[in-house]
């Protein structure tokens, strides 16, 4: 049981993951299962659980981790309680359901709030002081409180550093820190965060972190110009695919279409958001669903199709708006009045983005809220009228 764990945790962070490693956990599970070993059951899900969300299977996650917190109920295991409950908060964000995954991990956060009173983070891998802040991180920055989640990243960040827990700090980096930076365009800070991941890989070799850090290295580069960097986010991409790691493709998808689209490649930029679009749905990856909507929107645009466009940003407001995703319905609503005001429906442009814009309490010197601003101020609005 235990060498089969060991094996089976290997697996789940080699280079390439393996229809073999779900066998893997399958059996340390059985086997913990026929011992009666109620540890080696809740690690054995819990392990099962990063491979399927590792690999996308974010409803499969959910089941797991319903076994896992009625163990925790029948036997009384309340140190696991965190982990399980983090793990189908990050599948509840996958999923689109913003809110639960919020209520699930904001008490939690609030309990664990010193790097100090973190538990055994041998038992699953990671620290609970700072996975629990890299979870809840996205969920609020899609949900429009990005200053709050930059927070919550650079706690997960520091705190990792501090206990010098490299696995804890790269999931930390990898999931919240990069992304969350790039979200809200501090492309220095995404930069300084891609070279410690890099340099956490060159310390302690964790082979399925090597692609993302690529892709993302190619995003900053893109998001500065520089060249070559449309290559290297291709072959980040393409590396991840290969290897089965397809938690957020979607999203990479995505951005590598805006990418494109910016550089006007807009035949591969069609096909890559495309690609984004199959997967969001096949995946169940709703969270960023809006995002897919309203990149095809643009690329729409560009090509002519203004009717399509509009219906595409349309729907990516209406997708945003019913997941409680604020952050993803102010980029869409930027577009559509973007292209309003271009088609000299000035008037319908302030009233769309304006009902958006007003509901921000905060982040109002983050890349999307300052351009929503400056584009409502050319209409003659601002927050006072």
């Amino acid at each position: 049981m235990k060498l089969r764990t060991a094996q089976a945790w290997g697996m789940t962070f080699a280079r390439t993951l393996v229809p073999e490693t779900e066998t893997a956990w399958i059996t340390c599970l059985r086997l913990a299962t026929e011992a009666h070993n109620v540890e080696y059951q809740l690690r054995s899900l819990y392990g099962y659980a990063s491979y399927l969300t590792f690999s996308a299977r974010h409803r499969d996650v959910i089941a797991r981790m319903e076994q896992f917190l009625q163990i925790v109920r029948w036997e009384s295991e309340w140190s696991a309680l965190p982990n399980g409950e983090r793990t189908m908060a990050l599948a509840e964000m996958h999923i689109g359901s913003l809110d639960a995954a919020r209520r699930r991990l904001e008490p939690l956060v609030e309990r664990y709030d010193r790097p100090k009173e973190r538990a055994r983070s041998a038992r699953f891998h990671i620290d609970r002081y700072v996975t629990l802040r890299t979870a809840l991180s996205s969920t609020l920055w899609l949900m429009g409180f990005p200053d709050r989640a930059t927070v919550l990243a650079r706690q997960a960040t520091e705190g990792a550093r501090t206990l010098k827990h490299i696995v804890s700090h790269s999931n930390a980096l990898a999931l919240a820190a990069i992304p969350l930076a790039l979200w809200t365009g501090d492309i220095g800070a995404a930069a300084s965060y891609q070279t410690t991941l890099a340099e956490n890989n060159r310390r302690e070799n964790i082979p399925i972190w090597d692609a993302v850090n690529r892709f993302f290295r190619g995003a900053v580069g893109e998001a500065r110009g520089e060249e070559g960097a449309l290559s290297e986010m291709r072959e980040g991409l393409s590396e991840l695919v290969e290897r089965e790691f397809l938690v957020r493709a979607p999203m990479h998808f995505a951005m590598m279409a805006a990418a494109l689209m910016r550089e006007s490649f807009l035949v591969e930029a069609q096909a890559k958001i495309e690609e984004a679009s199959s997967r969001a749905r096949a995946q169940c990856e709703r969270w960023y669903l809006p995002e897919v909507l309203r990149i095809q929107g643009c690329i729409k645009l560009r090509v002519g199709d203004v009717a399509e466009a509009e219906n595409l940003l349309l729907r990516a407001i209406d997708e945003a708006k019913d997941i409680g995703a604020l952050s993803l319905e102010l980029r869409a609503a930027t577009s559509l009045a973007e292209h309003l005001i271009a088609d000299g429906r000035a008037a319908e442009a302030a009233e769309i983005l304006k009902s958006v814009y007003c509901q921000f309490t905060e982040g109002f010197e983050t890349a999307d809220l300052v351009t929503a601003k400056a584009l409502l101020h050319s209409l003659g609005f601002s927050r006072t009228t």
